[in-house]
């Protein structure tokens, strides 16, 4: 298939609608939104913290939702790669996070990789891969 193929225009579309729907999911806490994006077999590797896959990375996705509400701006120095049925997003993500239980909210730059597979029944493109760094905010010192 040729890179500019009119098949490959549209499943870079399609990715980049679903990758909004992960973000306005996440803004939004929308936890059911943010399940079906996300794979059964979801692997996330959060800045600081161990790898979780399927149930304990849903779980996660769950707390994490539960516990702050999100402003995760749209993604920068993007770049999305195709590969059949899979696709990689390669971005820079900022993300303030604030506790619904009261607090100072907290934000958050880095980059990451997100890797999708298009799922055989239904054909929708599926989150299986969240992997983020985080980089240290600039100190008001420097």
């Amino acid at each position: 298939m040729a890179h500019d193929s009119v098949e490959h225009t549209e499943s870079v579309r399609e990715v980049r609608r679903v990758i909004d729907d992960w973000r306005n999911a996440v803004n939004a806490g929308d936890i059911d939104r943010i399940l079906q994006i996300a794979a059964d077999d979801v692997e996330i590797m959060p800045p600081g913290q161990p790898a979780l896959s399927g149930a304990n990375a849903r779980e996660f996705l769950q707390g994490f939702v539960s516990q702050f509400r999100a402003d995760l701006q749209p993604f920068r120095n993007e770049e999305i790669i195709m590969c059949g049925e899979w696709a990689i997003q390669r971005l820079t993500y900022e993300i303030t996070l604030t506790p619904k239980s009261g607090g100072d909210p907290i934000t958050e730059s880095g980059d990451g990789f997100h890797i999708f597979r298009r799922d055989v029944a239904t054909r929708s493109w599926r989150l299986v891969k969240d992997i983020s760094t985080s980089v240290p905010a600039a100190s008001a010192e420097a």
